[in-house]
């Protein structure tokens, strides 16, 4: 039996995803069952609960052999974590597979730019995680293909899209692929003490993103570069929550001056596959793109 933690979000609903078609037996904690679908909780068993609430975590550990750990962006990541790894402890769970970010150790290399303040949140967490004694996997990846996804409207009507990144550099990686790697983990022996830092197969600015975008749609997209502060005031404006708008400012920094032009093969010497390009993610969603 494995269980998963944020299994209504981009990473925990693709493992379950896959793990569903693979036949796995699966054990899901939600805050929110009704965010499952019908088919889905025929197939599973769900634990209604949250990360504030011990006797959900003590349930939905019971008998588990493994467990899925992802906790949402926010303040209280490295907290929440801590309340399952615990509850994992409690429980005696052989094993924990953590999804981390990709630069997490990367603090001495940043210079003078800013450390995007979810990193040492998940550092604090992987720490917490090693300390337990429970076998563990961290895997940290890039930044997701599918967050790309958030300025369809905007290259749909405009033909543009804004961000703080500058000339900075990224290997996005699918989501699916992700999945994939913790999906090994969750089912393969061999991960135990093992940290993946996974990313897509190209380093990308965003200049080349819109160009990919552009080149599925058929129509032209641009990269409209803004002051970070102004898109963090903007976010705010929008409703976003202030610490989550700060995070993303943080990062976009980080990104912009340099720090996440990172590219790794552990996917591919993981999986004999070669990650989703970036075309392919774009060619997967023409329509919401607006081909």
């Amino acid at each position: 039996m494995i269980l998963l933690t944020g299994a209504t979000g981009m990473v925990g609903g693709n493992v379950l995803t896959q793990l569903l078609a693979e036949g796995v037996g699966c054990r899901v904690l939600v805050r929110d069952p009704s965010r499952l679908n019908e088919t889905q909780r025929a197939r599973m068993e769900v634990v209604e609960g949250n990360f504030d609430d011990p006797s959900s975590l003590a349930s939905a550990m019971k008998d588990v052999s493994r467990v899925l750990l992802v906790a949402p962006l926010g303040p209280r990541l490295a907290e929440h974590e801590a309340s399952v790894i615990d509850a994992a402890l409690a429980a005696s769970v052989p094993h924990v597979v953590k999804i981390s970010t990709l630069g997490v150790t990367q603090d001495a290399q940043a210079g003078d730019a800013r450390v995007p303040r979810q990193y040492p949140l998940h550092r604090q967490s992987e720490e917490r995680l090693e300390r337990s004694g429970l076998a563990y996997t961290h895997l940290r990846p890039g930044p997701f293909m599918q967050n790309t996804l958030n300025f369809a409207p905007s290259i749909k009507s405009e033909g543009l899209f804004r961000g703080s990144w500058g000339t900075g550099r990224m290997a996005y990686i699918d989501v699916r692929d992700v999945a994939t790697v913790a999906v090994r983990a969750l089912i393969e022996d061999g991960h135990e003490g093992k940290t993946y830092a996974l990313t897509g197969p190209e380093s990308l600015s965003s200049a080349d993103v819109a160009s990919r975008i552009s080149a599925v749609t058929g129509h032209p997209v641009q990269y409209v570069d803004v002051p970070v502060e102004g898109m963090v005031q903007g976010m705010i404006a929008r409703g976003v929550p202030d610490w989550f708008a700060g995070a993303m400012g943080e990062v976009q920094a980080y990104i912009r001056a340099g720090h996440a032009d990172i590219v790794t093969d552990e996917f591919a010497r993981l999986t004999g596959a070669q990650p989703r390009s970036f075309a392919q993610f774009c060619a997967d969603n023409k329509p919401a793109f607006g081909a």
